[in-house]
């Protein structure tokens, strides 16, 4: 069994790579893609608004502009895809490692979580290079961590232990379903303080977000944008403050 898994994961190590190889020559294609369609979407524009007609060129540009922001959308997805298959092949070189006994080469070994203190964790070895919290990590986040250690270091009730007894059951012989669980969660790592600042944020009060003050500047800003744009084309001799100001306030209040 341990050398038909060993032979698993060595395949999907392989499989990770190829794939990754795959969205990076993507990614790097649709990074020219993109700079190549700024660069003539802005000189289209340009030339339309200068040569044929303000308000065409102004239509122009916004239609380029909606179909630039779906092309960095579809840019960022094949990044997404570039760097799963990168979290892919770790998990796997990962569970090798566990197979082969080789602790040491894992990167979290919860050594932070040793304490002489605690009544049974230091004389099991529940925390360490070699201990059962490197067994049994599979966690991709901060949160998951925490609670891992929580219930290695917490007496359970028997219906509790039984519950994640058959959880794992049923998870087991699903490789698959467990690596993709694994690559997607590591997407979300992060420290406490960042978490931490994340919560503290959506529990913001409404009142803090929508003064009267932020909505005036989001109307504001927008329409001195419109109206730079407008004269800067229509007349003659503008000077180009007249759409790098308005256009540098509305990036600054992002």
């Amino acid at each position: 069994m341990s050398k038909d898994l060993h032979q698993y994961y060595e395949n999907q190590i392989g499989f990770a790579i190829n794939e990754r190889k795959k969205a990076q020559k993507k990614y790097n294609l649709f990074a020219v893609i993109r700079i190549i369609f700024f660069l003539g979407a802005v000189v289209a524009t340009v030339f339309i608004a200068d040569k044929i007609n303000i308000w065409l060129g102004i239509g122009v540009g916004f239609m380029l502009l909606t179909l630039f922001t779906y092309l960095i959308r579809f840019h960022q997805k094949i990044g997404w895809q570039k760097d799963y298959y990168t979290h892919h092949e770790n998990v796997s070189a990962s569970e090798i490692f566990r197979l082969k006994g080789d602790y040491k080469k894992l990167k979290d070994t919860g050594e932070a979580y040793i304490s002489t203190k605690h009544p049974y964790a230091y004389d099991l070895d529940l925390f360490g290079s070699t201990s059962l919290f490197t067994a049994l990590n599979r966690t991709a986040t901060i949160k998951g961590k925490h609670l891992l250690v929580e219930w290695l270091s917490k007496k359970a009730a028997i219906t509790t232990i039984n519950s994640r007894q058959s959880a794992i059951s049923e998870l087991a012989p699903q490789a698959e379903l467990r690596q993709d669980f694994q690559s997607k969660g590591m997407f979300h790592q992060g420290s406490i303080a960042e978490i931490n600042s994340l919560l503290k944020w959506v529990n913001t009060s409404a009142s803090t977000l929508h003064t009267p003050f932020t909505k005036i500047i989001a109307w504001v800003l927008p329409l001195l944008l419109l109206i730079g744009l407008t004269t800067y084309f229509a007349l003659d001799n503008i000077p180009a403050i007249v759409i790098a100001l308005p256009l540098t306030l509305n990036i600054l209040a992002l």
